[in-house]
């Protein structure tokens, strides 16, 4: 993280939980607003977790770096393809824990990671629409379809993998995907709001809650910067 100051930056949007600032040319400064409950500042170390982990294996994000004592991240400017479009990538069937009772369990079988993007309608439901709908609205092509796959699918591995060193299971997780400068990107904020995980078999008394999964991976944030200090420091001893 790096030590940011949104003092004399132009502001672009002001909104109930976040605002945008001009930062430079095709760069943003995104303010998330304090709340009681902290919420804004485990939004920005997830976020900065996973989007590190995401844009050292190559993944396109707009994410560039964060200041978690100023509540602000920076970013790439981008735009959403369509307000409430999302890349979902799912391990489990959509209703695989809708069935609470262990006879089920033998039914959650794991399989090949499905992709679909899926739109959120006036009363935020969200429905899956097929490659050839989007591009039949002038939604996505299917060159930028086969891009959103391959970054939300890239993505999700790494945190399916993530989320195993904890003996945890990645059900789903839905990603935005946007544009910046004419790339397909991952955008928007890391939070365990966009996942379902489970601890243990696949059924739903086995799902973690939002606040379980975000200090876990706090946790682990806060583990992997404690790494990469020592390392940092047996480097220096090296010189």
């Amino acid at each position: 993280m790096m030590k940011l100051n949104k003092e004399n930056l132009n502001k672009l949007h002001e909104g109930k939980t976040k605002d945008v600032y001009q930062y430079s040319d095709n760069v943003v400064c995104l303010h998330l607003k304090a709340d009681a409950s902290g919420a804004w500042q485990n939004r920005l170390i997830t976020s900065d977790y996973y989007f590190n982990k995401f844009n050292d294996a190559g993944i396109c994000t707009h994410y560039l770096n964060s200041d978690s004592d100023e509540n602000l991240m920076l970013l790439r400017a981008g735009k959403p393809l369509k307000s409430g479009l999302q890349g979902v990538v799912r391990y489990f069937a959509r209703d695989c824990l809708l069935e609470k009772s262990p006879d089920a369990r033998a039914e959650a079988t794991q399989e090949l990671a499905c992709f679909e993007i899926s739109l959120e309608d006036d009363a935020q439901n969200f429905s899956p629409l097929a490659e050839a709908e989007l591009e039949k609205q002038g939604i996505m092509t299917k060159l930028q379809y086969e891009q959103a796959r391959r970054i939300c699918c890239s993505a999700a591995r790494i945190m399916q993998a993530d989320l195993q060193t904890e003996s945890l299971t990645l059900v789903d997780v839905k990603f935005e995907v946007g544009l910046i400068a004419d790339q397909l990107a991952l955008i928007g904020e890391i939070t365990a709001d966009m996942m379902r995980v489970v601890k243990g078999a696949v059924l739903a008394e086995n799902l973690l809650t939002s606040a379980q999964l975000t200090q876990i991976v706090i946790t682990q944030a806060r583990r992997a910067k404690l790494v990469d200090a020592l390392l940092a420091n047996q480097d220096n001893c090296c010189i």
